[in-house]
């Protein structure tokens, strides 16, 4: 029997009885067609966090619909419930910016082997956008632990580089921006007194 967070009783917000009430309330309200589009999604996306039963179908009635809001849907749930390796992976080669993003968080939670070379090569690659790299990044770190030290022992020198390149274009031909004082700055000018 899965516990869900219920292990001790001092630390709950919620009893396990009415937690498991909300949770059949929030399966009839997904269920009920009358109810609006967005709201089943949104309930399909908050019960998906303590995963029962249901979810498997839903998800892949989501993610088969055809329809790119729900599609999204379904792989944003991919990540709490096991079972969509194929789908992730799928997932993983659409131009939908904020599905693609979905996948590489599910590979990456599920630790999915077969999208190390697609999620690698967003690390490396410089026109990852930051949430991305992030994201990627995070699931690089999960999938294959001890490559993934090595793309990121690269990493900081690229987006330092990167950096310093921007900023040099940003400020040629006008005057720098006065320092702030930080505390690093702070810390510096401390060090530098002793």
């Amino acid at each position: 029997m899965r516990t869900q967070g219920f292990e001790d009783a001092d630390d709950l917000p919620i009893t396990e009885r009415a937690f498991h009430r909300l949770q059949e309330s929030l399966r009839k309200l997904y269920r009920d067609a009358n109810v609006r589009e967005e709201v089943r999604r949104r309930i399909l996306e908050a019960s998906v966090r303590a995963p029962q039963d249901w979810h498997e179908d839903a998800i892949r009635a989501a993610y088969s619909s055809g329809d790119e809001v729900w599609r999204l849907t379904a792989v944003f749930c991919m990540r709490f419930v096991r079972g969509f390796e194929e789908q992730i992976l799928e997932a993983l080669d659409t131009e939908n910016p904020d599905i693609h993003y979905e996948a590489v968080v599910a590979a990456g939670n599920w630790g999915l082997d077969a999208a190390w070379p697609q999620v690698a090569a967003l690390v490396s690659s410089k026109k990852t956008d930051k949430p991305l790299l992030l994201a990627a990044i995070e699931a690089i770190a999960s999938i294959r632990p001890r490559e993934a030290v090595r793309i990121l022992d690269d990493l900081p020198t690229l987006t330092t580089k990167t950096s310093r390149r921007r900023r040099k274009r940003r400020w040629r031909g006008r005057r720098a921006p006065r320092e702030r004082t930080t505390m690093t700055t702070i810390a510096r000018t401390e060090s530098d007194a002793r």
